[in-house]
């Protein structure tokens, strides 16, 4: 293997030839535009023996080169990064929630803050979207049932609420049933899904669904993320809310 060292713009790179005939004084002439247009030649010249020779452009080649590094180089990084993901996915703590239809939930425990119950009576309209009065604020409620298209039990007096918060505001993730808290890891993991979850493991020896939190969240309150408070406080006391059940 023969390999040509170019520099270009103070980097090295190498340039793997068949081999090296010879170096020759030559004359540049300029190419077509379709020659221009593959970008990685310079021109060409004529040879002594009066053959063509096209003239490489070796800053083309150069970005090239190091356009593939890099992209090669941020590949890795990113696989590293899923790979930390899904490690730290597996060490999580899951809370398991039944949402109808036979089908459960796993929620990160982390994204936990409160488990409530809220009579049904209690559940109010702002136009379309259903919500709560909770400890002097008005909470969107997003049923994960619906969400995710399960469709359980419509006539429970009592709702099971899960309560996420951040940053001084909350919603209110209706489930049919707390079911357990168990370790993240999970021998059999997969990437089927549908809208509204991450995927699916076995977890407690069943097929578990895992819940897209943040699409959750967008889903009570679509201005969470954006900074702009869409909660409104009340001076009221509220009602239909019990003791919270877990703190976390």
């Amino acid at each position: 293997m023969v390999i040509a060292v170019l520099r270009s713009e103070g980097r090295r790179f190498g340039l793997v030839v068949d081999r090296v005939i010879n170096t020759e004084e030559i004359v540049v002439k300029a190419v077509g535009g379709q020659m221009k247009a593959i970008g990685l030649y310079s021109g060409a010249t004529v040879l002594g023996d009066g053959t063509v020779a096209l003239i490489l452009d070796v800053q083309a080649l150069a970005r090239r080169a190091l356009r593939a590094e890099t992209n090669e180089r941020q590949d890795s990084q990113k696989a590293a990064a899923h790979a930390a993901a899904a490690s730290e996915t597996e060490r999580q703590r899951m809370l398991l929630a039944a949402i109808g239809g036979g089908r459960r939930v796993a929620i990160p425990l982390d994204t936990v803050t409160r488990l409530e119950q809220v009579r049904t009576e209690s559940v109010e309209k702002v136009g379309n979207r259903e919500v709560v009065q909770y400890r002097g604020a008005i909470l969107p409620i997003v049923r994960l049932d619906r969400h995710l298209g399960a469709y359980g039990e419509t006539d429970r007096e009592v709702l099971e609420v899960i309560v996420y918060a951040d940053h001084g505001r909350s919603v209110a993730i209706v489930v049919e049933e707390i079911l357990d808290i168990v370790d993240g890891e999970a021998a059999v993991r997969s990437d089927i899904d549908d809208l509204g979850l991450l995927g699916s493991a076995v977890l407690g020896d069943k097929v578990t669904e895992l819940l897209d939190v943040r699409a959750a969240i967008l889903a009570a309150d679509p201005q969470f993320y954006s900074g702009h408070p869409t909660a409104l406080h009340s001076s009221s006391t509220p009602t239909g809310v019990s003791d919270s059940l877990l703190e976390v």
